[in-house]
């Protein structure tokens, strides 16, 4: 089948979706898109809404749930408990008549969807029924609850299929979709096509003509990719039970080890710190040490350390510090050819922070770069997002009111 440029390839709506607790006082549960003025749900207190239609369109999902969360409260279980609970709700729901979704002639049914159970070990399975099993039953008690086979089986194949629900703002939410349940994994996704959630909706969109012969030419990353390829290989293994054999990872790598597994294991044992002023300290002083500053700023050690800072800093409100340091992050995405998606979140994420450190004031000596930001990040998004997307909308809007 032939796309052009701007056609979009794949829309899928969420099977279930659930927003991650920090979030759901700041984005509507059923868009799940970041908006001021929420309304709150009046029977349960928890979610929120933008409008009375979207929250209308909620009900079939949220009635359950409304009901759950009304009965714990001030308790509320995390996303990836609510969401299996979700999906419970709608396959129960369903029984006489499951959804379906067609995606390039192939259909997709929750049914349909891998568990890999035969390759699961005993205990993960029991850890399964105790540990979820728990905050699953503590949450619906008194209600219809599933079975412990059928717990096990939400809970897998969601461990396999389930999205992260990205935006400007960050990792939102978890949702599992039957359409986008058919993207294949490459650790170098195919540069004429990329991905993005547009509100509730996962996208897939061409940047340029192209031709796809089926679902198995659609893909993306299931993993980090500034991991380096051993550790890629490793985690594709152990979670999704194959080992890739794509260009990355039989060919050339963009990012280098050099670092070794001591420097890495230093910087993740930092970046998992619980005191936010211990762990940035850490990252700094690591981040001066020789052995740190003579690796090339593409090797692993680099790019997780300058990733923890940036996001840290943002945290500690030292703004003009993760303005500096995510622009050359930045520097270095461009050189690695990074997915056009990764590096648009990431540039608005860094305008957001040189935003909040005074860039855009005249008398800034980093003005300039700030209007290069605002307009490489108001470009690209017209380019991928599209115009219609919220986030176009919001970079169109500060452009025309900053830069004259």
């Amino acid at each position: 089948m032939q796309f052009c440029a701007g056609d979009i390839i794949l829309r899928s709506a969420p099977y279930g979706a659930a927003l991650e607790t920090e979030f759901l006082s700041k984005a509507c549960s059923y868009c799940l898109t970041c908006k001021p003025q929420l309304k709150k749900c009046s029977a349960c207190s928890t979610v929120f809404y933008c409008s009375d239609q979207c929250q209308e369109s909620d009900s079939d999902d949220h009635k359950f749930e409304c009901e759950a969360l009304s009965r714990s409260h001030p308790w509320v279980p995390d996303a990836e408990t609510r969401l299996l609970c979700r999906i419970w709700f709608r396959v129960r729901r369903e029984r006489a008549s499951p959804s379906e979704e067609s995606v390039l002639g192939t259909v997709r049914s929750f049914d349909s969807l891998m568990t890999h159970r035969d390759e699961r070990d005993s205990e993960y399975i029991e850890r399964i029924e105790k540990e979820i099993g728990l905050q699953v039953n503590r949450f619906l008690l008194r209600m219809d609850r599933p079975s412990l086979e059928m717990l096990v089986t939400i809970f897998l194949k969601m461990d396999i299929n389930t999205h992260q629900v990205t935006s400007w703002d960050g990792p939102m939410g978890c949702a599992l979709y039957l359409g986008g349940s058919i993207v294949d994994h490459s650790c170098s996704p195919n540069p004429k096509i990329t991905y993005f959630f547009h509100g509730r909706d996962f996208v897939m969109k061409a940047l340029e003509n192209v031709e796809i012969k089926g679902p198995h030419e659609l893909n993306i990353g299931y993993v980090s990719f500034i991991l380096p390829r051993d550790a890629r290989r490793e985690q594709l293994r152990e979670r999704y039970f194959f080992d890739c054999c794509c260009q990355r990872c039989v060919g050339e790598e963009v990012v280098t080890n050099l670092g070794g597994s001591g420097l890495a294991s230093q910087v993740e044992s930092l970046r998992n710190t619980a005191d936010c002023e211990t762990k940035y300290s850490g990252l700094l002083e690591m981040s001066r040490m020789d052995s740190v500053r003579k690796l090339p700023p593409n090797d692993y050690v680099q790019l997780s350390l300058n990733a923890g800072l940036f996001a840290l800093c943002g945290t500690l409100a030292r703004y003009e510090e993760a303005a500096l340091v995510g622009y050359r992050i930045l520097e270095v995405y461009d050189k690695m050819r990074v997915a056009p998606v990764h590096t648009l979140y990431l540039l608005c994420q860094v305008f957001s922070a040189a935003l909040n450190a005074d860039w855009y004031k005249p008398q800034n000596e980093h003005n300039f770069e700030f209007t290069a930001l605002l307009v490489l990040a108001e470009q690209r998004s017209q380019v991928i997002w599209g115009p219609d997307h919220y986030h176009s909308k919001l970079l169109r809007t500060m452009k025309n009111a900053l830069i004259h």
